[in-house]
């Protein structure tokens, strides 16, 4: 019988003739990972990479709904990928009321605020994206997403004030 996948541990890159007419349409996985320690987080990110090497945004937040409710407390970057593709298909309203809920879970996470920043930051709304960005670092000064997202509004601030007092006649 083909096999569909192949996954492959401890970092090595070879087969060893394993199977190989079996394999020969196969999509293989090579991780550091050991075998006793591989498990489903492993298999929902690679299967996230596959999606994105694709260019199927959907199907990586698909993918990522599926792994945050069981890894989402050790891995924010699910969050990004749902709340990314509801911001590419311009839903809002839907990724607002998806991240107040999981910071009403999580009020100390700083990625929740963080990428709140980017929604608003996507609605070009400056000031609540400052606000959040800098909730982000006041939990964690060394988020450095966070720190250059601040810092570009501040910058953008600074032109846009500029901009208008040059328009000022002496």
């Amino acid at each position: 019988d083909p096999v569909d996948l192949m996954i492959r541990t401890s970092g090595e890159k070879r087969l060893s003739n394993f199977l190989p007419w079996q394999l020969a349409y196969s999509e293989f996985i090579f991780t550091s990972c050991y075998w006793p320690d591989f498990n489903k987080k492993e298999l929902y990110d690679y299967a996230i990479s596959v999606a994105y090497s694709m260019g199927n945004t959907s199907r990586m937040a698909q993918y990522a709904e599926m792994a945050y409710p069981l890894y989402g407390a050790e891995d924010n970057r699910y969050i990004g990928y749902m709340i990314n593709d509801k911001i590419a298909n311009k839903q809002f309203d839907e990724a607002q009321q998806m991240l107040e809920t999981y910071i009403q879970a999580d009020p100390n996470n700083p990625q929740l605020y963080y990428v709140l920043g980017v929604l608003y930051d996507s609605q070009e709304e400056a000031d609540k994206a400052m606000v959040n960005y800098k909730k982000a670092i006041e939990l964690d000064p060394n988020n450095a997403q966070a720190l250059l997202q601040y810092g570009r509004q501040i910058c953008n601030k600074a032109y846009r004030l500029d901009d208008s007092l040059s328009g000022v006649s002496t």
